[in-house]
């Protein structure tokens, strides 16, 4: 996928965020976290999740983003950003101070070939690369200085044996809980990898969608999440706690449904709202949000459980809130599995 151009957005007047006056932020001592999970539903994908787990693991800062200033103010807890119209203290950082936390999150859905074989032999020889005391300069060998390249780890949930497929609104609402599993068990073992698990800056945890038979332009999570952070404010929110953003893409053959991909390629900030009640105009495997509005729009609406399996599904989502809780919060904004953004309010879904 190249970078992304076409993105939805609230037009609107940005809004000075509250600061402390007397405190800048220090990108040497206290650098800004930025959560990304790659999100990956797994169904008898063998002959492709081998090459789609690598161009999500193996991501780079572009070069033409390593020096972009991003204007940013600290706020108590938070790290707000400010545009140029803002006054206050600021400091500007680079996409070089951002320390970026990156899970290649993947839910293997009831696979019958060797899909699991192939994601657990993957997360074996990452975590062998990791112990490797020569990781780091193995990381810039091929052209690339090592801090333009991400640091990713993988992350593998999968469905209990014998049980049937549920999905992919099912197996993506599971593989964007794989990094809370993980960071809550890292804590019960109370090892030293749960010192280094940040949460003061959850607004700046995003969800990276991609299919299982897809590959990522090499810069995709740098260019999204430099564009997330560029928007600005409205009525004292960061848009980008509410927009969903897509970014153009390449068929593989170049030519094959060349008529709808230079359609979806081709629309502009307008046609994006106006030509969604023809089509989804982001397409869902370059979509980019926060993982806190997709949590609180309650996450993809899943397939109705098949008669006898409806005690595991309850086992797995313990949390499940009825319709109407979601609405109270929402404006009755959902996120369908069909890969749709709906909602009864248009002003709630960016």
């Amino acid at each position: 996928m190249p970078p992304p151009t076409n993105t939805t957005m609230v037009d609107g007047n940005s809004m000075r965020p509250f600061a402390d006056q007397n405190e800048v932020m220090d990108p040497k001592r206290n650098p800004l976290v930025i959560k990304v999970d790659v999100i990956i539903a797994v169904h008898n994908a063998e002959l492709t999740i081998r090459e789609t787990v690598k161009s999500a693991m193996y991501q780079e800062i572009p070069a033409h983003l390593l020096e972009r200033k991003i204007n940013l103010n600290h706020g108590g807890k938070e790290v707000n950003l400010v545009d140029k119209t803002d006054v206050g203290p600021r400091h500007e950082f680079s996409m070089v101070d951002l320390q970026f936390d990156v899970c290649v999150s993947c839910y293997n859905d009831a696979s019958t070939d060797k899909s699991l074989a192939i994601l657990h032999s993957l997360q074996n020889e990452y975590m062998q690369e990791e112990k490797s005391p020569s990781n780091e300069q193995n990381a810039g060998s091929e052209g690339h200085s090592s801090k333009s390249v991400i640091k990713t780890s993988l992350l593998v949930g999968t469905s209990k044996e014998g049980t049937s497929s549920r999905g992919a609104g099912f197996a993506r609402n599971q593989a964007a809980k794989l990094r809370r599993e993980h960071e809550q068990n890292q804590r019960n073992l109370n090892t030293d990898e749960c010192n280094n698990i940040q949460q003061d800056n959850e607004m700046y945890h995003f969800l990276c969608i991609l299919d299982s038979d897809d590959i990522m332009h090499p810069t995709r999570i740098a260019e999204q999440t430099f564009a997330m952070l560029s928007l600005a404010y409205q009525n004292n929110l960061h848009l980008c706690e509410k927009t969903l953003m897509g970014c153009q893409f390449d068929r593989i053959p170049y030519d094959s449904t060349w008529h709808y991909s230079q359609w979806a390629n081709s629309l502009s900030n307008e046609r994006l709202y106006l030509e969604k009640f023809r089509e989804c105009t982001l397409i869902q495997p370059t979509w980019f949000l926060s993982a806190k509005w997709f949590e609180r729009l309650g996450g993809y609406v899943e397939a109705p459980v098949s008669s006898g399996s409806s005690s595991e599904v309850d086992s797995q989502n313990p949390a499940k809130k009825t319709k109407s809780e979601n609405e109270k919060d929402l404006d009755s904004a959902a996120i369908c599995n069909d890969g749709h953004l709906t909602s009864s309010d248009n002003s709630s879904v960016d």
